[in-house]
């Protein structure tokens, strides 16, 4: 092997002091400084319902039932359109 061909072989060192100087110096560039993951709520934690969720007069109640009532009604057209 030539010198250039052992040269191309030869991986390259990165982790130097100025590759971790300049790392740290983009990296805080980036990163918004006032960010805090407390001011945020856990997006997998349960959530009550949004207020919009439920107009006026309505509640989860209430959607329980009316669900209910749509399996029955459906289950009812199931059975009628086997027997009729």
């Amino acid at each position: 092997m030539s010198g250039s061909q052992q040269h191309s072989t030869k991986a390259a060192v990165w982790n130097t002091k100025k590759f971790r100087d300049e790392y740290e110096i983009h990296k805080n560039r980036l990163q918004d400084q006032h960010f805090s993951v407390a001011d945020f709520p856990d997006p997998l934690s349960p959530r009550p319902p949004h207020p919009k969720q439920y107009p006026k007069g309505t509640n989860p109640e209430l959607e329980r039932n009316l669900h209910e009532l749509i399996a029955q009604v459906k289950a009812r057209a199931v059975r009628d359109a086997v027997v009729g």
